[in-house]
């Protein structure tokens, strides 16, 4: 077990009525991985830097957004034993949308996705890459008075991965 501070970072600008970009920045954690040896091997996990820009109809029903993320993961190695491993540095990208009834009770939003997860995968340079995943997300979400419910379903080709968010307001 290990434990470390890390900073989160960001920044949104509504440039006109129906923009937005941003900007953030969240540091990796520096842990300690223990492999039931007396001695811990450090482990940085990756910085990520991100941009984003959002656009909303004029009636604030739909929201169409895009977001890349670079991420650090060659800080993977830097601590690691082991000769000839590689792994690179990588881009996400985001793009959703989501539509929301706004005359009901509760109100009902409904979202659909789409990204891009780069090879991640640890290896030996002799070894082959693993490729990339594409991801196709769904969601709905509920709001009440002081709820909010939201459900999502991420779903690629090595996994599917369910969602699901309570929100109670005081």
């Amino acid at each position: 077990s290990s434990t470390d501070l890390g900073v989160t970072a960001g920044l949104m600008w509504r440039f006109a009525d129906q923009w937005k970009a941003g900007a953030v920045f969240r540091q990796g954690a520096d842990l300690e991985f223990e492999f039931g040896i007396p001695s811990a091997i450090p482990l940085d996990l990756p910085d990520t830097a991100g941009l984003g820009l959002s656009y909303r109809t004029p009636d604030g029903r739909l929201t169409a957004s895009f977001e890349w993320d670079r991420i650090r993961y060659s800080s993977l190695l830097e601590n690691l034993p082991g000769e000839n491993l590689v792994l690179k540095d990588g881009d996400e990208l985001h793009l959703g949308a989501e539509y929301a009834f706004l005359g009901t009770t509760p109100l009902v939003a409904l979202r659909c996705g789409i990204w891009h997860e780069p090879d991640h995968q640890i290896r030996r340079s002799n070894q082959r890459r693993q490729g990339s995943e594409t991801h196709l997300a769904t969601g709905l979400g509920l709001v009440f008075r002081r709820l909010q419910l939201d459900m999502g379903i991420d779903s690629s080709d090595l996994d599917t991965i369910v969602s699901i968010s309570i929100v109670y307001g005081f």
